[in-house]
């Protein structure tokens, strides 16, 4: 029988001490001031201390049970001194009566608000309890300290929450940091402007007389008024398939527009946002319904852009991922939960549901023989939280209990498929885009181009990229050094705080690193060792000529995140007729509106270089385009037909020069400049190519690209001779040059001219076979472009050959001579030029000879160490005794070449055909051989210790006294080979094929060997003379 609600709360106060006793009549007569959903509220005094206080008497139903009013007893106490609130240092009471008592209508079923509440999540309110965890996504870009603020103030726990009087403090130090971080940015973006506005971030020199600041128009400040929009190729995955049936996955080559897809690399979701949900949720309903995950699959691909479909491997994923929900959203799941959630109320123990669901599922499977389908495919065990358990306690009946199981399973169906998704869009999501393209193809003017974009864009939204461009070659000293590269950039350019930089962490940006080519430690792994993972929510341009990188350098810019899935590579291509048009139209019209008078129209220019056959793959390039467009008129008014890159190179910097010097012409100068001046203007030109190709060969002999001087120590400077101010004729000239400055540091304004006068040096030099030569001073191999312009040069006038083969001659005798020696085969080869069959003695170390033609030579002795014969042709050549280690000759044809004697130790012999090759006695410890063919070679007596033989091919080699010991022979081919007294010991021969082989006296002692396998292959051997 129910107690009266008077005796339950005098049980509280008197037995249970829930309330602190104060005695009735110790209180004046109550007046009456308010109702609530709670009880009435009465204002009265308290005789003894004449205190005003407020009293509140609760009102119970008499017909509820007991359970309930000792629950609406706790509540009161609980919500009590939570609406007493302090205004302006006055207590006011909160609750005055607007909640409904809770036996009154309009109340459900399982409503649980009395009273006024204290502050309350809104969704809770709305959507029930469990909507408490759902908490809104941060918006983009929010400062990390306030993100910290807000959640500590949601936190479930009151005692977990900051103090409301701290709440201020933090707040005014959010904004004063805000405020500095703001301030750095816009010192970063004047900065960025500044760099954007010339090329490679200069500023032309200019500094004569009585002007401090020249501000020129260099040839090529309006390279962003004559932009054409570039195209590109790149690779998009696809799946091949056979007989309609899908078998794996390849890539294939797309061509179009440069913005577009960089574009799709910015915005590539990570994950699905609401527009995104909604889509999947009906495709899903959908399958629900014709059950065809073809068409789900589908509609899954369609958030994926075109550059990150979905390979087989990411269809299986979401294969599972639809299996689960199908099951999910099926009667067996439901009745699974319903059962378990019966089960977990008769004990509701918090954690026990999921053990309880584990269970059930186990002995349904067994006993209803659901299939292993089901028991795989039902993820709901692994997914049920305590939150879930809550939510089912609440049910009071059966019903109840029903609907609120079906409402979990449709949530954890919908969240099987959106978390599947969102982990492949995170998994696939690019972060890193390198742009290659030859040099002059466009990269530097593309990215300043939308470096510009990025910036006007980012100004008033935060939510936006910030841009930051980065020419590479002037911080050669900071970039690939295994430290945070761009807090480096920052601190120097921006002169931001290591706090700011740590807050802008946080923040959306897109890092433009220009120029990948110009600096010297490409070797290293970028992403790593610049510490790119630090900056979680950049992406990452790159831009790089191919030909300074190798085979498998794109590994190197792969992101820690997730490798080759984060990756991308877009390369530019030259331009077509109808972009080579709009440039000139481009040209014609920027110059009209500066003033310039041009000789030729837009439709001359274009007729008059489609008349020039030679000419027409040179100007698909911008930059040589630009040069054309310069000086063309002049060579047709000259009567020059011949065009090619040299002829265009040379004339366009003597124009460079003449106009030059008309500018000193016209200019105030200093009394001793006007002097100097009139003494250079004859010959002027001359002077000023002639500083060029010294200054550009002192860059090249120290591996510069951009040179650091500081006037300051002008006199130990080694630069002072160049940019130094002691000397006026030193000022006037470089004054002249197509330099740029920035700070102390100078380069020239494209890296071809540069490379363009290292070239025209080296070729002075060929005249000088002495070590001291410039040719001899430094390596051309590391500079493709010096190699490019020096091969051109010589197909033009070939009288330069002989002095090439001269240095190589002078070789056999003289040690000292071997760099020249080296650059000069090097560019021979690359000019397929004959060389002589004898070159027996000669030193080219390290010479890059890749795809050279050098049958039948005789190379007998030469010392090739470390040099590169990749895909080369050395057939029948002879090199008995050369020196050969480390040596790349991947791929190379090596058909009966004489080896005997030669030193390949550390060789890439990798995939080489070296059949009939007479190796005897040829060192070829830790060589690469793998996947060689090695048919009929003789490698009698030869060292291969540590060598990889790996899928090698050596049916009826001759390997008598040849020493293996450890190497990796896995899966080699040995089939009628002669092992006679060979070494094996240590080697890994797993897979090997000994068929018709030779073996005697060979020692396997500690060889990875299965010897039912060996006995399989040589069954008449006697292994009394094998050594196991």
């Amino acid at each position: 029988m129910t107690r009266a609600p008077a005796k339950i709360l005098e049980q509280a106060i008197l037995c249970e001490k829930d309330i602190k006793w104060i005695d009735y009549n110790k209180f004046t007569k109550p007046q009456s001031i308010a109702k609530g959903g709670f009880g009435y509220v009465f204002k009265c005094e308290l005789k003894d201390l004449n205190v005003e206080v407020i009293h509140k008497c609760p009102k119970f139903d008499n017909t509820l049970n007991e359970k309930t009013i000792k629950k609406l007893i706790g509540d009161f106490i609980k919500e009590h001194s939570r609406n007493i609130l302090i205004h302006q240092g006055n207590p006011k009471i909160a609750d005055l009566g607007a909640s409904k008592q809770v036996n009154e209508a309009s109340m459900t079923s399982d409503s649980e608000v009395f009273g006024v509440l204290e502050y309350t999540d809104p969704h809770c309110i709305e959507y029930g309890e469990d909507k408490r965890r759902n908490r809104e996504e941060p918006i983009e870009s929010t400062p990390s300290q306030y993100l910290e603020l807000y959640k500590k103030c949601w936190d479930h726990d009151p005692d977990n929450r900051p103090e409301t009087n701290l709440i201020p403090n933090t707040l005014e130090n959010i904004i004063r940091d805000e405020a500095q971080i703001e301030e750095g940015m816009k010192n970063l973006e004047g900065a960025q402007s500044s760099d954007l506005e010339s090329n490679r971030e200069g500023e032309v020199l200019a500094q004569i007389g009585m002007i401090e600041t020249q501000n020129e128009t260099h040839e090529f400040k309006e390279a962003l008024k004559l932009y054409v929009k570039p195209r590109g190729t790149w690779n998009v995955p696809i799946i091949k398939t056979s007989n309609d049936k899908e078998e794996m996955d390849d890539e294939k080559k797309e061509e179009g527009d440069v913005e577009e897809v960089v574009e799709r690399f910015l915005t590539s979701k990570d994950k699905l946002t609401s527009h995104d949900k909604e889509i999947l949720e009906n495709a899903a309903n959908e399958f629900l319904i014709d059950q065809d995950k073809t068409l789900l699959i589908k509609k899954i691909n369609g958030f994926f852009e075109p550059e990150n479909q979905l390979t087989l491997e990411d269809r299986s994923v979401m294969n599972i991922a639809a299996d689960q929900f199908f099951v999910l959203k099926g009667k067996k799941a439901l009745m699974l939960l319903k059962m378990a959630a019966i089960e977990f109320l008769e004990s509701p123990k918090e954690g026990t549901l999921k053990d309880i669901t584990s269970n059930l599922l186990e002995s349904s499977y067994k006993r209803q023989n659901y299939g292993p389908s089901f028991k795989r495919n039902l993820d709901l065990v692994h997914q049920i939280t305590i939150e879930d358990e809550r939510a089912l306690k609440k049910a009071s009946n059966d019903k109840d209990l029903v609907t609120t199981a079906n409402e979990l399973l449709t949530l954890k169906a919908k969240e099987v498929l959106e978390t599947a998704l969102n982990k492949l869009l995170t998994l696939k999501r690019k972060k890193v885009l390198l742009i290659l393209g030859s040099g002059g193809t466009g990269k530097s003017t593309f990215n300043r181009y939308l470096a510009r974009r990025l910036w006007e864009c980012a100004k008033n939204d935060l939510t936006q990229s910030a841009p930051l461009f980065i020419a590479l070659a002037p911080l050669e000293g900071l970039i690939n050094k295994n430290q945070d590269f761009i807090e480096a950039y920052l601190g120097e350019r921006g002169k931001l705080s290591p706090d700011q930089i740590k807050e802008l962490r946080n923040r959306k940006f897109v890092f433009i690193l220009d120029g990948y080519d110009e600096i010297a430690e490409r070797d290293r792994h970028c992403y790593d060792s610049n510490m790119f993972t630090e900056w979680k929510n950049a992406k990452i341009i790159i831009s790089c000529r191919p030909e300074y990188l190798d085979e498998d350098s794109g590994k190197r810019f792969w992101p820690k995140e997730n490798g080759k899935k984060g990756f991308q590579e877009l390369t530019l291509t030259p331009f077509s007729w109808a972009e080579i048009e709009q440039y000139i139209k481009n040209y014609v019209d920027y110059s009209k509106k500066n003033n310039n008078k041009l000789l030729w129209n837009a439709d001359r220019y274009i007729q008059e270089i489609k008349t020039i056959s030679q000419i027409e793959e040179l100007v698909c390039n911008p930059v040589l385009l630009k040069i054309t467009l310069t000086i063309l008129p002049d060579l047709r008014k000259r009567g020059m037909s011949q065009i090619n890159r040299i002829v265009l190179y040379d004339e366009f910097i003597k124009k460079w020069f003449e106009r030059a010097q008309d500018r000193l012409q016209k200019i105030q100068l200093k009394k001793e400049e006007k002097e100097e001046f009139v003494r250079l203007k004859e010959g002027f030109t001359n002077h000023c190519l002639q500083f060029g190709k010294q200054f550009a060969s002192e860059m090249f002999v120290n591996s510069k690209v951009v040179v650091n001087y500081d006037p300051i120590n002008e006199i130990t400077s080694e630069w002072a001779k160049f940019l130094g101010n002691t000397v006026v004729k030193i000022r006037l000239i470089r004054f002249s040059m197509p330099l740029f400055r920035r700070g102390n540091q100078y380069w020239f304004f494209h890296k071809s001219l540069r490379d363009y006068l290292i070239s025209c040096a080296l070729i002075d030099s060929f005249k000088n076979t002495s070590q001291i030569t410039l040719l001899n001073k430094q390596s051309i191999i590391p500079e493709p472009a010096i190699q490019q312009f020096l091969v051109e040069q010589i197909q033009q006038m070939p009288e330069y050959i002989q002095p090439l083969l001269n240095f190589i001659e002078h070789s056999k005798m003289n040690p000292n001579i071997q760099i020249a020696s080296a650059n000069a085969i090097t560019v021979l080869s690359r000019a397929s030029t004959q060389l002589p069959v004898n070159l027996n003695n000669i030193r080219v170390p390290g010479a890059d000879l890749n795809n050279g033609i050098f049958n039948y030579l005789q190379l007998v002795r030469a010392d090739l160490d470390h040099v590169n014969f990749q895909n080369a042709k050395l057939q029948s050549a002879n090199l008995e005794g050369a020196f050969l280690q480390a040596t790349n000759l991947q791929n190379a044809k090596l058909q009966d070449v004489n080896l005997t004697g030669a030193n390949l130790s550390g060789a890439n012999l990798r995939h080489s055909n070296l059949q009939g090759a007479n190796l005897q006695n040829a060192r070829l410890q830790n060589a690469n051989l793998e996947g060689a063919s090695l048919q009929d070679v003789n490698l009698t007596g030869a060292y291969l210790t540590g060598a990889n033989l790996q899928d090698a091919n050596l049916q009826n080699a001759k390997l008598q006294n040849a020493n293996l010991e450890g190497a990796s022979l896995q899966d080699v081919n040995l089939t009628g080979a002669c092992l006679t007294d060979t070494n094996l010991r240590r080697s890994n021969l797993q897979g090997a094929n000994f068929q018709d082989s030779y073996l005697k006296n060979v020692k396997f002692e500690g060889a990875s060997l299965r010897v039912p396998d060996f006995r399989r292959f040589v069954p008449n051997t006697d292994l009394g003379d094998i050594y196991f």
